[in-house]
């Protein structure tokens, strides 16, 4: 059937922590021989994994059990306890935003998160981690903040939920099992708008891109028909299998385009970010996928891909990043054309330069994807369980989360066992 397409644990204290960063300069790769996709980083000797990670410039953000870090440029700058377990992060030149999610009472909520779990977003200074603002975001059975990016001088989330959904004043009802949300905040915490999509299945919103026009880049996934606001999305096939769909909406929840992708057996979107002309998103699919009419194959049982879409929601480039076994993409940031993915891989992964070996199953692995391939490609190479939790982006570089239960190594670099982030110039 054709897509349908519509107009309309804890961290430890980073003074514990020994830190080194090293940006150096790192050529854009050619397709043919491509660069390693990351240099060397900031080590951390993460006794829980890291679940959030933001970058503005050399300053990097990291979030993960407890704890909300800052460093510069390698040095350790402030550490704060969280009430509850650190996940997404965003920020700005003036402000850091981190979602939290647990249950039970939290100082400024005078409900406490609600939901099993509830989640709320803390805003701190940037400067010193200085407390700025809390927003509960709370609902009746549960709710998860999927992912959070800084929009102008304030910030935009995205998650899931079920039951009754309240942010601030704005109060919405799932539609089925679970809906996706996505909202945006003013600097002071002010929530602006809130919106829903959905239907009688399992519906989420997976990732929100701020685009240079004004306008916001949701993409998720949708278990038969649903709404996005106001708008349908037709089932693109008729089975409870998940379909992706990316839609470029107004503040005000407006449409201004919707594309859908995926195929009969379900598949899972990673993310979307901003392109140079467009939004870029990322998932992983099974077997054959339509998407927005263009038919795409997997290699194998399962592959990740990059898709780009224009202006307008026309396809621009499909990018498989996969073999012939099980692969697939779980987080993805980008600046311009230039999209980074992170995901697993299995068996052998052909590169551009040389084919990856997976050592532990199912290896992590990183890619840097242009509209033209996988121009870059790296494994975490570990014989333990290891993965690759957030990828973040700005215009000068990118950074992106590890986490190993033994030692490793990725982009030829030792990794220690625990979580460690690693960044890299574009």
């Amino acid at each position: 059937m054709p897509s349908a397409s519509l107009d309309r644990a804890r961290l430890p204290r980073l003074t514990a922590l020994a830190a080194v960063l090293l940006f150096g300069a790192c050529p854009r790769p050619a397709p043919t021989r491509p660069a390693a996709v990351a240099q060397v980083a900031w080590g951390v000797d993460g006794r829980a994994a890291l679940a959030g990670v933001a970058i503005v410039g050399d300053v990097g953000y990291l979030a993960g059990g407890r704890t909300l870090a800052r460093v510069d440029g390698g040095a350790p700058t402030w550490s704060i306890d969280l009430p509850a377990d650190g996940g997404a992060v965003a920020a700005t030149d003036a402000l850091v935003a981190v979602a939290v999610a647990g249950t039970g009472p939290l100082d400024g909520l005078p409900l406490g998160l609600r939901g099993e779990p509830g989640a709320a977003i803390i805003a701190r200074a940037a400067r010193d981690g200085a407390a700025r603002w809390l927003v509960g975001v709370g609902a009746t059975e549960w709710v998860t903040v999927r992912a959070l990016v800084a929009r102008g001088d304030g910030f935009a989330l995205a998650g899931t939920f079920a039951g009754t959904l309240r942010i601030g004043d704005h109060v919405l009802t799932s539609a089925g099992s679970a809906d996706g949300f996505w909202a945006v905040l003013g600097a002071d915490g002010a929530v602006r708008t809130v919106h829903r999509m959905g239907g009688a299945g399992a519906d989420a919103v997976a990732g929100i891109a701020g685009l240079a026009d004004g306008t916001l880049a949701i993409a998720g996934t949708y278990a038969g028909p649903a709404e996005l606001d106001d708008a349908a999305l037709p089932a693109l096939y008729d089975t409870d299998a998940a379909d992706g769909f990316v839609a470029v909406v107004t503040d005000e929840g407006a449409m201004v385009w919707a594309r859908t992708w995926g195929g009969p057996t379900g598949d899972a979107c990673a993310g979307v970010v901003a392109t140079a002309d467009g939004v870029a998103v990322a998932g992983t699919v099974r077997g054959v996928a339509d998407v927005a009419g263009r038919r795409v194959e997997a290699r194998g049982a399962a592959d990740g891909l990059v898709t780009y879409f224009d202006a307008r929601g026309s396809v621009r480039a499909t990018v498989i990043v996969g073999g012939a076994d099980f692969d697939g993409v779980t987080a993805i940031a980008g600046h311009g054309d230039d999209v980074v993915v992170g995901g697993w891989f299995s068996g052998t992964l052909a590169g551009p330069a040389a084919a990856l070996v997976a050592i532990g199953g199912d290896d992590p692995m990183v890619a840097r994807v242009r509209p033209e391939g996988v121009v870059a490609l790296t494994a975490l190479a570990s014989p333990g369980a290891a993965t690759i939790p957030a990828i973040a982006a700005d215009d000068r570089g990118w950074l992106v989360a590890l986490t190993s239960a033994t030692a490793a190594r990725f982009a030829d670099a030792a990794v220690p066992a625990g979580a460690s982030a690693r960044a890299s110039r574009w």
